[in-house]
C-alpha cells in the first residue's frame, strides 16, 4: 500500500511538470520576432540578446534570421561584448555573401576591428567596400580609415601591398597584376625587384614574351643580389633567352 501511495505521488508529480511545461510552448515565430525589436527600441539589450538567441535556435531559417543576427552583433556591441559582435558579423559575412547591405555590415565589422587595434583585418575588411561596392556611402569613411591606418604607422603600406600582390600572384590572377602594376611601382618602391619579377612572370603566363622579358631583365640588371634575380634567370633560361 506504501509503495502504490509512493508510485501514485510520483505520477502526480510528473503529470504536473508536463501541465507546466506544455504551458510553456515556443512563441509564434513573429511574435517573438517582435519581442526582440521592441526590447532593442527599449534598449533593453539583456533581453534581446535572450529573445534573439531563442530565435536563432527556434527558427535557423526564419524569414528574419538575418536581421536578428545583427540585432544581436548590435545588442553585444551595446553591452560592451565586441567580440561576440565581430564573431556575429564574421559569420554573417561568410553566411549571407548576397545580402543586399553587406557594405554596411562590413563597415560595421571594420570600424569595430579598428577599435580593437586588429588594424590588418579592419583595413582588409573596409578595403572590401572601396573594391565590391564602390557605389556605396561607405566608401569615403572606408577610405579615410584606411588612410589613418598607414598614416599612424599601424600597417605599412608597401609591406601590405606586396602581400596583395603574393596573393593575387599565388592566385594565377595575371591580368589583375598587370593592370595595377603602376599602382604597385608607384607605392612599392622598396619590394620594386619583387614587384617587377610578379609582373614579368605574368606578362610571359599570359603569352606576352616581349614584356615579360623586359620587366624580368630590369630586375637582374638593377637588383643583382636579390633572390628575384635568380628566379628571373631561371626564367628567362627556360624560354632560351639570353642573358646579358
Amino acid at each position: 500500500m506504501g509503495m502504490n501511495k509512493r508510485c501514485f505521488v510520483l505520477l502526480s508529480l510528473i503529470f504536473s511538470l508536463l501541465f507546466v511545461l506544455s504551458l510553456k510552448k515556443p512563441l509564434p515565430e513573429k511574435k517573438l520576432f517582435r519581442k526582440i525589436i521592441i526590447s532593442y527600441k527599449h534598449k533593453s539589450y539583456k533581453n534581446c540578446i535572450k529573445y534573439s538567441g531563442q530565435y536563432i535556435r527556434m527558427y535557423p531559417k526564419g524569414e528574419n534570421i538575418i536581421m536578428v543576427k545583427l540585432v544581436l552583433a548590435n545588442s553585444h556591441l551595446n553591452t560592451g561584448e565586441k567580440a561576440k559582435a565581430i564573431e556575429i558579423l564574421k559569420a554573417h559575412n561568410l553566411d549571407y555573401p548576397d545580402y543586399e547591405k553587406n557594405d554596411q555590415v562590413k563597415f560595421l565589422l571594420g570600424k569595430l576591428y579598428y577599435k580593437e587595434k586588429q588594424y590588418k583585418d579592419s583595413k582588409t575588411i573596409l578595403k572590401e567596400i572601396i573594391v565590391s561596392f564602390p557605389e556605396s556611402s561607405y566608401v569615403s569613411e572606408a577610405s579615410n580609415i584606411i588612410e589613418h591606418i598607414y598614416k599612424k604607422g599601424f600597417l605599412n603600406k608597401e609591406d601590405e601591398e606586396l602581400e596583395d600582390l603574393k596573393r593575387l600572384y599565388s592566385e594565377k590572377r595575371y591580368q589583375m597584376i598587370i593592370l595595377r602594376e603602376p599602382d604597385y611601382l608607384t607605392k612599392s618602391q622598396k619590394h620594386a625587384d619583387a614587384v617587377l619579377f610578379m609582373v614579368g612572370d605574368s606578362f610571359i603566363q599570359v603569352s606576352d614574351l616581349t614584356n615579360g622579358r623586359i620587366r624580368l631583365e630590369r630586375v637582374i640588371k638593377e637588383y643583382p643580389g636579390s633572390e628575384y634575380s635568380l628566379k628571373s634567370k631561371k626564367i628567362l633560361e627556360k624560354l632560351k633567352t639570353p642573358v646579358k
